[in-house]
């Protein structure tokens, strides 16, 4: 913990502690008493202090940071040089459909995931118009896929953020909506490593 988050952080739990306290002498108080208009002005000015001293604990929080790898082998390197400076929880090279993922948290907590695109992206299973008109799922929830559809609101989506030459589809009965869609390959899964 660097010095000035260390700063700012006991700054901010002293102040919280600081506001409970005068919270409560305040409300046991006899309400107009010197005491009660004390600590009451006392109980304002930290909690002014807790939320300026908590926008920069907050600002900056990274929880999670993702880096693209470039290819396949290049993330095999990636994950090898985590193990060998001794980031002994880097996941296995786990199988995203559209890309591969490690996964490792830093000393710091922050979990760092490095990607690599699989070939195709985003067209694997769908054309290039075709490109978020259908739900998708992962092969391992599309034995659900009647179930999950019922749950969801439908999605309209404005004619000006369409593709060009394209009309509103059809509303589908939930039952049409429940197959996948045609020619799609995610009916099955094919785990790399230790990925299940």
């Amino acid at each position: 913990m660097n010095s000035l988050y260390a700063l700012t952080f006991f700054t901010h739990t002293g102040l919280g502690t600081l506001a409970l306290a005068t919270f409560w002498i305040a409300g046991l108080s006899r309400k107009g008493s010197p005491v009660h208009r004390t600590a009451g002005k006392v109980y304002l000015l930290a909690m002014t202090g807790l939320l300026v001293a908590a926008v920069p604990l907050a600002i900056g929080v990274i929880q999670v940071l993702a880096l693209d790898i470039g290819t396949d082998e290049a993330l095999a390197e990636q994950k090898n040089l985590y193990e060998e400076l001794g980031y002994t929880d880097c996941s296995e090279i786990k199988d995203r459909n559209y890309f591969h993922s490690i996964y490792v948290r830093s000393p710091a907590g922050i979990l760092t995931e490095c990607a690599a695109t699989a070939e195709g992206g985003f067209l694997r299973d769908e054309s290039y118009d075709e490109l978020g008109t259908n739900l998708l799922l992962p092969p391992w929830f599309e034995h659900e896929r009647a179930k999950i559809v019922a749950m969801l609101e439908p999605i309209v989506v404005p004619e000006i953020n369409r593709p060009r030459g394209t009309k509103a589809p059809a509303s589908k009965p939930a039952a049409a909506a429940a197959a996948p869609a045609a020619g799609s390959r995610r009916t099955d899964a094919t785990f790399i490593g230790g990925d299940r």
